[in-house]
């Protein structure tokens, strides 16, 4: 059996047993490299950051883990008819499909997402634009979120981290609000979320 055909059928098949909440460990891991990110960046020119490359997939990790969680009832409200589209749906089809998200927060997501796109499958080769950006990503140029150098260089920016971890604040808290029975519960849960904030340079 092949493994992403195992991790489908988990998603689809819940088997009786512990579980447990990944997300959590997840986004705590997301942001103690970003802690480090913004230690790393302070030693050089403010905001280069090597951490970013390891940060943002796994920020993406932990809302993977947020959504299978929050749609299989753990928080109190459960969409079990949406799992069938996890295993076949990315995180930002999936939250374009079920979740009322601001189209401002959809279209940073999206940038977000080919930002990890770019990171787990790089391409080296120039892009063909004056600064050396993707053209489909040079509105993060226009926001000052990149660094100067090659492409994926580029991509080595702890302001850039931190601009992702906000989105995620945002997406995560429309996921949170629709899933959790108990409002006092959905908030101390979206403290796990806000932690990027002691990380701002």
């Amino acid at each position: 059996m092949s493994g992403t055909k195992d991790r489908k059928e988990r998603i689809l098949n819940p088997k009786s047993g512990v579980s447990g909440s990944s997300s959590q460990d997840l986004v705590r891991l997301a942001f103690l490299l970003l802690r480090h990110s913004k230690e790393y960046a302070m030693q050089y020119d403010g905001n280069v950051s090597i951490y970013t490359i390891a940060g943002i997939p796994v920020l993406f990790s932990a809302l993977r883990a947020l959504l299978i969680e929050a749609n299989t009832g753990m928080f109190g409200i459960g969409k079990n008819e949406r799992t069938s589209d996890l295993t076949s749906m990315n995180e930002l089809n999936f939250i374009k499909k079920y979740y009322q998200v601001n189209e401002r927060v959809l279209e940073d997501f999206g940038l977000s997402y080919e930002v990890r796109n770019e990171i787990a499958h790089p391409s080296h080769l120039p892009s063909g634009t004056e600064s050396g950006t993707p053209e489909y990503l040079l509105e993060l140029r226009r926001r000052d979120l990149l660094q100067p150098g090659i492409w994926l260089s580029q991509l080595q920016s702890h302001k850039l981290y931190y601009w992702v971890s906000e989105v995620f604040e945002k997406v995560a808290r429309v996921i949170l609000s629709e899933h959790h029975s108990d409002k006092e519960s959905m908030e101390n849960h979206l403290q796990s979320w806000l932690r990027y904030r002691e990380s701002k340079l």
